[in-house]
């Protein structure tokens, strides 16, 4: 009677589900995954293809069900088709859905599951660059004086989401550097050493006097392995021989000077 009763309780063990599911898919993308793959049973008479599954519920992450998606079940594999409703959902966004399934075995033994659907975006959003190099910093302000140069390693405030390219690897270039009062090309030196921004005013501000300054913008170009370019302006500032730049009244991120 002991093995008989130790046989009722394995047969009649509910299925369970491997490890916690998370299917992935895009908003113009359908989804399709075979539940037998993830789901088992105790019972020797049972497996995952065996088990019975049903769909009862899907749910956003506010507990509404969703408008305009369809979810269904055809024998283990669960479908879903995103249908249109995610169309405007930009790329970094995402929108988590939960089904919720119920597997019951041959001897009626059943488990609840919450499977996770994650909806990616593919819409681009306005100014979108794709995987591009970009600036960590929201803005570089450099200073120097009319009697010295100022050098800057800019893949200290650049990166790149692309796995193959870092601020290290980005190919760099001088696009512009203008003076900010008429528009005008700046005096000076700009050269680029790999990626060493440099700065030499080669004599042209000596005219600039204790208190006096020259302000230019100078747009640096980035560009990655796969070609895709960014461009963002750096600030410098120029002070007369005599200014001393611990006074500066403004915010300056880094400064070199030699």
């Amino acid at each position: 009677m002991a093995l008989d009763a130790l046989n009722n309780i394995v047969d009649n063990n509910a299925p369970v589900l491997g490890s916690p599911l998370v299917y992935l898919t895009t908003a113009n993308q359908k989804l399709g995954h075979d539940l037998a793959q993830f789901f088992t049973d105790h019972d020797l008479d049972d497996d995952g293809k065996t088990l019975d599954y049903r769909v009862i519920a899907l749910q956003d992450a506010d507990g509404n069900t969703p408008r305009g998606d369809v979810l269904v079940l055809q024998g283990t594999t669960l479908t879903f088709d995103p249908n249109g409703s995610y169309d405007s959902l930009e790329i970094g966004e995402s929108v988590n859905l939960w089904a919720t399934v119920i597997a019951t075995d041959s001897h009626g033994a059943s488990v609840e599951e919450q499977i996770k659907i994650e909806i990616l975006g593919t819409a681009e959003p306005e100014n979108y660059v794709g995987n591009a190099p970009h600036m960590t910093l929201d803005a570089l302000g450099l200073a120097a004086r009319a009697d010295s140069f100022v050098y800057y390693d800019l893949d200290r405030i650049f990166d790149d989401i692309d796995p193959e390219d870092d601020g290290s690897t980005l190919e760099y270039s001088i696009i512009t550097a203008t003076n900010n009062d008429d528009g005008s090309f700046a005096h000076g030196t700009f050269t680029m050493s790999q990626n060493r921004m440099i700065f030499d005013t080669a004599n042209m501000y000596n005219h600039l006097g204790d208190g006096e300054m020259a302000e230019i913008t100078i747009v640096v170009q980035a560009q990655d392995s796969t070609g895709l370019t960014v461009q963002e302006d750096i600030f410098l500032t120029v002070y007369g021989d005599e200014s001393p730049l611990n006074e500066i009244g403004q915010a300056i991120s880094d400064i070199f000077m030699v």
